[in-house]
């Protein structure tokens, strides 16, 4: 799947946990004041994670 958003939090980690997502486009994916989404950041930094960086 490809998830396409302006910003992506909890739910769109959770979603990248469970392996449902290949690409991910957006501006922002984080937990706002609780940092950096987990999930995200681990596979985006094991290259599993296609990743398109949008402007807002």
């Amino acid at each position: 799947m490809t998830l396409v958003s302006l910003t992506c939090g909890f739910e769109s980690d959770l979603l990248v946990g469970a392996g449902r997502v290949r690409r991910v486009r957006t501006c922002y994916f984080g937990l706002e004041s609780f940092g950096l989404a987990p999930m995200f950041t681990r596979k985006a930094t094991a290259g599993e994670l296609e990743v398109v960086e949008e402007t807002e």
